[in-house]
């Protein structure tokens, strides 16, 4: 099975943040979504599932993020290799989730598909307020642990926040604040629930704009780079992941450019 990951696409606007990089400084080409779509566009059809892990749109209010969530998934209704789309604490900032549900043709905002042989769970972490101290409902918890007990298949887990224990301190969105920002408050019985399975062969998770790689007890945890974070040149990065899965699951990740 071949998968294409993206993330934080953070479609609408170029995004400023004068502490971070200064006042002429674009952060991410949010802007330049549509172009970078249309040079990966044709790649979608080498691949079995296509996977966005959220903050598809840079919010604003509700009526424009309502509008920008809708011509996001308008970009993509010419694609016909399988679509899932996570939702990130920008998504859901604004829009009720239950329209986000909607939108994406779903009754929940965690549930589970079999593609390709392989068992796919989608989970929703959702912050307090603006990027803190996210959480999983108990509710999504008790449906995980129904949900993979069932499955005889290899299983893939997605979140947009992170399930792992990776530090936020060298990162420069996240750094400078005090407080958690990228780990879900669960994390550890989430955890527990995947290994336990001995089904798991992948986690993967977006908000932190970059690469990174870690192995927790048996399971390797993956988080996408951001497609439209700038790239130190004053241009979009481009960036997205390719997961290869062979007859035996094992797993070959790959760090790709449009």
């Amino acid at each position: 099975m071949k998968i294409l990951i993206f993330a934080d696409v953070h479609f609408g606007e170029d995004i400023n943040y004068d502490i971070i990089g200064g006042k002429e400084h674009v952060n991410v080409f949010g802007s330049q979504f549509p172009k970078l779509l249309e040079k990966l566009k044709p790649r979608f059809e080498e691949y079995d599932l296509v996977v966005n892990l959220g903050d598809s749109i840079f919010n604003k209010d509700k009526d424009t993020d309502l509008r920008r969530y809708n011509e996001f998934l308008n970009l993509f209704k010419d694609v016909e290799t399988p679509i899932i789309h996570l939702f990130g604490n920008h998504d859901t900032k604004f829009i009720p989730q239950e329209q986000l549900n909607k939108f994406v043709g779903e009754e929940k905002e965690y549930y589970s598909k079999d593609i390709g042989g392989i068992h796919h769970i989608i989970l929703t972490a959702k912050s307090h307020h603006m990027g803190f101290d996210p959480h999983v409902s108990k509710e999504q918890i008790d449906w995980l642990k129904e949900d993979i007990k069932k499955t005889s298949l290899p299983v893939i887990v997605y979140c947009h926040f992170l399930l792992t224990e990776q530090s936020s301190k060298d990162n420069y969105y996240f750094g400078p604040f005090e407080g958690n920002m990228v780990l879900v408050e669960e994390r550890k019985d989430i955890r527990k629930i995947l290994e336990d399975s001995k089904k798991v062969l992948l986690v993967l998770n977006g908000h932190m704009h970059f690469y990174h790689k870690e192995e927790i007890n048996g399971i390797n945890y993956l988080t996408a780079p951001s497609v439209c974070e700038n790239n130190g040149n004053e241009k979009p990065a481009g960036e997205y992941l390719e997961l290869l899965i062979d007859e035996n699951n094992i797993v070959e990740e790959n760090l790709k450019k449009i």
